[in-house]
């Protein structure tokens, strides 16, 4: 998790984000973090209607000034800089182009290890770019996407919270590979399992012995969804452990694959007092 790519729309950056932010970079290994800002005009058509990853809202947008949002890009990084850690790298990116266009370039030629996405959706300037654009940015991202509430509080990380099924555990995996450090190894890992039915796992050899591969040199806990609500669900346990992170799992037959393209996307994402980090 060396390089980290950010989209802004400067409403986000609280300075909570920026604590947290600081923070995080203490304690994992990241060089360099590359702020990104769109730049685009939009049309009569995109000011009428609201196309996701390009104009989150139908509302009359300003006329957009390259120099002034320039300046205002670099502003912002010089704020990170004096609150981050010495050795950190920061530089800016304004390309002009649709939100869209502008992450998809950046995967590209930057290569980040993970995206972060700062989401205010709930602030009082909700009808921003950014929170219009959480869902189709994660859906086209090639690396980890970390959703990142605006009123974050960095905790350092010691409860862990992973919802899926037993028939999506091989899919921890992508857990492993990313989460290999001591802070990791030293946390509580709680297995969300969201499937209704089976309540047995302790019972099934096959089962039991998977998770115990996966998660070998980890401590983690199994729990049990008792609703049909998978959002409010995980909502919930995640506020009755006080989790530092949730990890979506990817798959076909993931929970999350529903989550992310289904209706009950938007609710989760936008509406979640935690941090997300969505799997690739």
């Amino acid at each position: 998790m060396k390089k980290i790519a950010i989209p802004i729309d400067y409403t986000g950056i609280t300075q909570e984000v920026i604590a947290y932010l600081a923070a995080f970079c203490r304690d994992f290994p990241v060089s360099e973090i590359v702020l990104i800002k769109s730049f685009h005009q939009p049309s009569i058509i995109e000011k009428t209607f609201a196309i996701p990853g390009i104009v989150g809202t139908a509302i009359e947008q300003p006329f957009l000034d390259w120099e002034t949002e320039e300046t205002t890009l670099k502003t912002i990084a010089g704020e990170m800089i004096r609150a981050f850690p010495v050795h950190m790298q920061i530089s800016t990116r304004m390309l002009e182009g649709t939100l869209i266009e502008v992450v998809e370039t950046t995967l590209e030629t930057e290569r980040p290890d993970l995206l972060i996405i700062i989401n205010d959706a709930k602030s009082a300037d909700s009808d921003r770019l950014i929170a219009g654009s959480i869902i189709p940015i994660a859906q086209m991202s090639t690396v980890p996407v970390l959703l990142l509430p605006f009123t974050v509080v960095y905790k350092p990380v010691n409860r862990v919270l992973i919802p899926t099924t037993f028939q999506n555990l091989r899919r921890l995996e992508n857990f492993k590979k990313l989460c290999q450090s001591h802070i990791w190894l030293n946390a509580k890992i709680f297995i969300l399992n969201l499937d209704l039915n089976d309540h047995n796992v302790h019972h099934d050899p096959e089962n039991s012995a998977l998770l115990a591969s996966y998660l070998d040199g980890y401590h983690f806990q199994i729990v049990y969804s008792k609703g049909k609500d998978v959002a409010a669900e995980i909502l919930h346990f995640a506020a009755e452990i006080e989790a530092q992170v949730i990890f979506a799992l990817p798959g076909q037959h993931s929970s999350w694959h529903t989550l992310l393209y289904g209706s009950t996307t938007q609710r989760f994402a936008l509406e979640s007092n935690y941090p997300v980090l969505l799997l690739k």
